[in-house]
């Protein structure tokens, strides 16, 4: 059987000097293939490659974010094709990073949504995500990260706004594929400071590769350490009967 396992994690503000390193070693402890951080920043991204490296992975990509400024960052083993993707504004554009796996001969867009508050705009982002998701939905396409939106079973309390946005998703025949695997399952990503819990945390699959994908699971205790305050989404593909 061929397997390909990818990594979610939002790693709050870059991680700092405390938690970096606990951070990295959690990563490599769950052996993915391809692992996609948001929040990162640029202050720990030499360690990070290096300590990644010496983990066996070789090929990194990051949407460059400006310095104390959160970004994504994609570390992978096989080799990875980033893509220009020209959907959002250059000021939201370290919030956005796509690339194509040649493995899963699929696209990747790594997401991370503005909070409501967030200077560059929670509405135009998630036009931008319904436009990209029109345009890529007859394609073998994901996206995944941390949306800072959810549906109501993914809230204890109000979701957060925009949450019709993750409804017309799904009208327009994505699959969340989570909940597609967990239906009568409440489990959730990130707590705020009152306590309540919110899945934050997704990966959205266009129907030509959503029978490859076996598994997806959250890890919370890294959360539960402290090492950041969202857990770890785990997705694994089964490419052996895959054309």
């Amino acid at each position: 059987m061929i397997f390909i396992k990818i990594l979610e994690w939002n790693i709050k503000h870059g991680g700092s000097q405390e938690r970096i390193l606990k951070i990295l070693d959690s990563i490599l402890s769950h052996n993915a293939d391809i692992v996609v951080l948001t929040e990162f920043r640029t202050s720990h991204e030499e360690r990070m490659i290096e300590v990644l490296t010496e983990g066996g992975y070789s090929h990194f990509h990051s949407s460059n974010p400006q310095p104390k400024t959160n970004g994504i960052f994609i570390a992978s083993r096989s080799p990875l094709t980033p893509i220009n993707s020209t959907y959002v504004k250059e000021g939201v554009s370290q919030r956005w990073l796509e690339v194509e796996i040649p493995d899963l001969r699929c696209k990747l867009l790594c997401l991370h949504v503005p909070g409501a508050g967030d200077s560059w705009g929670k509405e135009p982002f998630w036009r931008a995500v319904l436009e990209y998701a029109r345009d890529n939905y007859c394609e073998r396409t994901m996206m995944i990260g941390d949306f800072n939106t959810g549906l109501r079973i993914d809230a204890q309390g109000t979701p957060f706004v925009l949450s019709e946005c993750m409804e017309t998703l799904l009208a327009m025949g994505w699959t969340d594929v989570w909940r597609n695997m967990n239906p009568d399952v409440r489990e959730y990503s990130w707590n705020s400071n009152a306590g309540n819990g919110f899945r934050l945390d997704y990966i959205y699959a266009s129907p030509s590769i959503l029978n490859e994908i076996m598994d997806v699971r959250f890890s919370h205790i890294e959360r539960e350490k402290g090492y950041s305050d969202h857990s770890i989404l785990k997705v694994t593909f089964d490419l052996s009967d895959a054309e």
